[in-house]
């Protein structure tokens, strides 16, 4: 077996044997994954839930039995297209008066980010029934002077002009609007009616 550690891919990029091949990865104190040995299949390795790497063996069937393959070649790291990959081949059995060069089974293993994960949806908390601020201005902005009404949060403020205008709402930083007449747009509190006598401040 040979040893490895972090989370890795893992993938059969040639098969050329009579037998069939599998590869085996024990993560320690972990699970043991067992890739098919045929061209394409893939897996990804994540031993960062103990953190104690992992074994990797490369084996065939005979006679109806699993048996470790007689050697495993590994080549060197190499940086492909930003990943780091390394390059493992495999002989099955060696052959009596045979230079056994054969590759029976490839793999090629790219390093991998570990598993995260996914973070939970955060949701921004609306108040019910009321509006932006900038919704509220557009609102306001197009309010007909004189007259009675109400901007989007019900506030309406009275105008010089003894009519009344759309405002935003004071507690969320607006201004009471005044018509172009002669009253005063900001100071003090001062009383005003509505013309029916009720009494507000502006």
């Amino acid at each position: 077996m040979t040893w490895y550690e972090g989370p890795c891919r893992i993938t059969v990029v040639g098969v050329d044997a009579d037998w069939p091949q599998r590869i085996v990865v024990e993560i320690r104190r972990g699970e043991t994954v067992v890739i098919p040995g045929t061209v394409g299949a893939s897996e990804l390795i994540d031993d960062s839930a103990c953190g104690h790497g992992w074994d990797l063996s490369l084996e065939h069937e005979y006679d109806g039995a699993w048996r470790a393959n007689v050697r495993a070649t590994q080549g060197r790291w190499a940086d492909v297209d930003g990943v780091r990959s390394q390059l493992v081949w495999s002989k099955d059995h060696d052959w009596p008066n045979r230079a056994n060069r054969e590759r029976n089974v490839v793999i090629r293993i790219d390093r991998a980010e570990a598993r995260r994960p996914a973070a939970e949806p955060t949701t921004r908390a609306v108040r019910v029934g009321t509006e932006s601020a900038a919704r509220e201005a557009r609102t306001t902005a197009a309010a007909p002077r004189g007259g009675r009404t109400e901007a989007g949060s019900g506030v309406r403020v009275a105008t010089s002009g003894g009519g009344w205008a759309a405002g935003p709402d004071t507690a969320a930083g607006g201004r009471p609007v005044t018509s172009s007449g002669g009253g005063t747009a900001t100071g003090g509190r001062r009383p005003a009616t509505d013309g029916g006598g009720a009494e507000v401040s502006w």
